[in-house]
């Protein structure tokens, strides 16, 4: 869904099932590169949305219906790609710093180690999950 938004409205049928299809393979190499970067995406927004919905505006340009491969529109959308990315990026920089100035963006070590589910509601989330990774220690 998020690969196809940009172009939903300018592609022929079968080029729009071929962006959602590229833009659901990029998932998977982008997540397993998150997680050998040690990046904790929970949601796994990075990918789908970051790079799914990257590739997707970029499609937009590529399968434009009627035009196809319109250097000036991909170079366009390429533009536009790299603006949300800079302004993401240090928007984000800009507000976790205020964040870490007035409360801290971590918990302390106890809370980190222990879990927040238990630590805060003596509860644990997932339990299976939580399982399986005190097996790999």
């Amino acid at each position: 869904l998020v690969g196809i938004t940009a172009g939903c409205a300018s592609m022929a049928p079968q080029y729009a099932v071929l962006t959602g299809f590229i833009a659901g393979m990029l998932i998977v190499p982008s997540t397993r590169l998150l997680l050998y970067c040690k990046v904790d995406d929970v949601v796994g927004a990075i990918p789908v949305h970051g790079i799914g919905g990257a590739w997707g505006t970029l499609a937009a340009g590529v399968f434009y219906q009627g035009d196809l491969f319109n250097s000036d529109r991909i170079m366009t959308q390429l533009v536009g790609v790299g603006a949300g990315f800079v302004w993401a990026f240090f928007g984000s920089l800009v507000l976790f710093h205020l964040v870490n100035l007035a409360i801290g963006m971590r918990v302390d070590s106890e809370h980190e180690q222990r879990g927040l589910d238990f630590t805060e509601h003596h509860e644990v989330g997932y339990p299976e999950f939580h399982q399986l990774t005190q097996s790999f220690k």
